[in-house]
């Protein structure tokens, strides 16, 4: 299936768990089967019965959800590469948060710029077992993810890993009693994760900055005028080594934070959007961005020589 060994021994290990297909809308929904169990949800219609030692999916994730490879892929990485290096983390940054800007109501000609795979550019160009204490420069460890390039396409696995290594709880059914638990320290990585967070927030300062944007949600921005979009893309890739596309461009608005359109062909417009909402920013990037963006830099490039098909 892949063509990656530490993928390919995930996917064996991910076809030995014991499983169970079930019809997961009548699962939890008819006759409260749910009620019965002490279930650990996941993140795609599945989820870990406790009482019965089993993980219980729908019956259309055969031979298993993407999401199953990931504790395998994770550990086939340790495995591969000697295991990581003796490390302390540093458990503040997980609670970093990704970009988010909205200054007021815009409309007029606009553009947005998205990253490509941007979770998957950044955490490839890392390791897993990074060190980064949120102010210095990072460090690069042993666990390098290999079979980057098999990821890629695989979007619902490739943004699931980042899940993984930054969600602090997760959701518990105890005999249908919802339940908020702290997701074990030994599976978060919150250096890498705060990393994620801290380049995209430079990133995003420096295209406010410098291009004007109006609006920024996590990896995309809205540009005010529609001849902005190639040198923003350019720039993202010369400077900062971050693949970038042209999503939209045309007449539109800027409403609030994730609240916007653009058409292209102006007479299609369908309507107005809801009021304005309320101004939000988070972009208080306060370390070396020059640093940082040279450190990333010189790591996507050795990760685009080393660990990834061009062909892809």
């Amino acid at each position: 299936m892949f063509l990656s060994p530490v993928l390919e021994a995930a996917h064996h290990r991910a076809l030995k768990q014991r499983r169970r297909f079930i019809d997961w809308d009548e699962f939890m929904t008819a006759g409260g089967n749910y009620l019965r169990h002490y279930l650990l949800m996941g993140s795609d219609r599945n989820a870990f019965d406790a009482c019965h030692r089993v993980s219980l999916c729908d019956h259309r994730h055969r031979p298993y959800p993407d999401t199953a490879l990931i504790r395998p892929y994770m550990n086939e990485l340790s495995r591969a590469q000697g295991g990581p290096q003796k490390r302390v983390p540093h458990d503040e940054l997980q609670s970093r948060r990704t970009p988010a800007y909205f200054g007021g109501l815009v409309s007029g000609e606009l553009a947005t710029v998205d990253l490509d795979a941007a979770y998957w550019q950044i955490y490839t160009a890392c390791t897993l077992d990074l060190s980064y204490d949120g102010i210095g420069t990072p460090i690069n460890g042993n666990l390098r993810f290999l079979g980057a390039d098999e990821l890629r396409p695989l979007k619902h696995l490739r943004n699931a890993i980042v899940g993984a290594i930054s969600a602090e709880h997760r959701t518990e059914l105890d005999h249908g009693k919802a339940l908020r638990v702290p997701v074990p320290v030994t599976i978060r990585r919150p250096d890498l994760w705060g990393f994620i967070c801290d380049l995209l927030e430079a990133v995003a300062v420096d295209v406010r900055a410098l291009f004007g944007a109006v609006h920024v949600m996590t990896d995309g921005y809205i540009l005010p005028h529609g001849d902005l979009a190639e040198d923003c893309v350019d720039y993202l890739r010369t400077e900062w080594g971050l693949s970038a596309s042209i999503r939209d461009r045309g007449e539109g608005i800027v409403a609030g934070l994730g609240n916007w359109q653009i058409w292209p062909d102006v007479e299609n417009v369908r309507g107005p959007l809801t009021y304005p909402g309320e101004s939000i920013d988070n972009l208080m990037f306060r370390h070396n961005a020059d640093d940082l963006r040279q450190w990333f830099r010189d790591a996507a490039e050795w990760r685009d020589e080393n660990l990834l098909d061009n062909s892809l």
